[in-house]
C-alpha cells in the first residue's frame, strides 16, 4: 500500500487534454505525420509512443483518429491560407504535365500554378492538385480535370495568363483557343483579294 501511495506521488503529472502544452505538443506529431506522408496508426507504435513518453513524461500521446483530425484540420487552414494568397493575384499561370508508371498500370496529372504573391512580394509556384486520371488521357479528360482544378481553387478563367504544357497532341488539343478555328480579318481580307484577283484573270481570259 505504501509503494503504491509513493509510486502514485512519484510519477509525472499528465497534461490536462484541454491544456497549451497538451495541445501544443499535439498539433507538432500531427504536422510531422502530414509533411512526412507516413500512416496516422504510426502513432500507436509501441516504440514511438514510448519514445514521445521519453522526451516528455506529462504527454499523453494522441490516438489514430485525434491525430487523423488534426492533420485534416491544419491540411484545411494551410489550403486556405493559399486560397487567400492566390485571390490577391492578378494573374496566374497553369501549369500541367502526365507521369506514367512502368507498364502504364496508372497515370497522374499535376497541376501547378505560378503567380506573383502580393502579400509574400515575391513569385511563388504551388502544386494545386496531383491526381490519378484513367485511361485515354484524351484532351477533354484534361481539360475537364484542370477547370475542376481551378473552380475548386477559386481561380476564374479570366485571370488565367497562360496554361503550360508539352507539345503532346492531347494537351494542344485541350488548350487550343476556339479563335484558332476561326479566320481572323486579315485572313478574310487576304482571301476576298485572292477571289477579286481570281475573278480578274477570268474575265481578262
Amino acid at each position: 500500500m505504501g509503494a503504491s501511495i509513493q509510486a502514485f506521488f512519484s510519477s509525472p503529472l499528465k497534461y490536462k487534454a484541454d491544456s497549451a502544452e497538451q495541445q501544443s505538443k499535439e498539433e507538432a506529431i500531427a504536422q510531422w505525420i502530414g509533411r512526412t506522408g507516413l500512416p496516422a496508426r504510426s502513432v500507436e507504435d509501441e516504440d514511438f509512443v514510448q519514445m514521445m513518453q521519453t522526451i516528455d513524461e506529462r504527454l499523453t500521446v494522441p490516438k489514430k483518429a485525434k491525430i487523423t483530425n488534426l492533420v485534416d484540420k491544419l491540411y484545411n487552414a494551410e489550403r486556405q491560407k493559399f486560397k487567400d494568397r492566390l485571390a490577391t493575384a492578378h494573374k496566374v499561370t497553369i501549369g500541367l504535365d502526365i507521369w506514367t508508371k512502368k507498364g502504364l498500370t496508372a497515370a497522374f496529372l499535376a497541376i501547378s500554378a505560378c503567380y506573383y504573391c502580393t502579400q509574400q512580394n515575391r513569385a511563388t509556384h504551388i502544386l494545386l492538385r496531383l491526381e490519378q486520371i484513367s485511361h485515354p488521357h484524351t484532351a477533354e479528360c484534361i481539360k475537364t480535370c484542370v477547370d475542376r482544378c481551378t473552380e475548386d481553387w477559386g481561380i476564374p478563367k479570366e485571370k488565367i495568363l497562360t496554361v503550360i504544357t508539352d507539345n503532346g497532341s492531347n494537351m494542344v488539343a485541350a488548350f487550343k483557343s476556339e479563335d484558332d478555328d476561326e479566320p481572323s480579318s486579315e485572313d478574310d481580307e487576304v482571301q476576298n483579294s485572292d477571289e477579286e484577283s481570281e475573278e480578274g484573270d477570268e474575265e481578262q481570259r
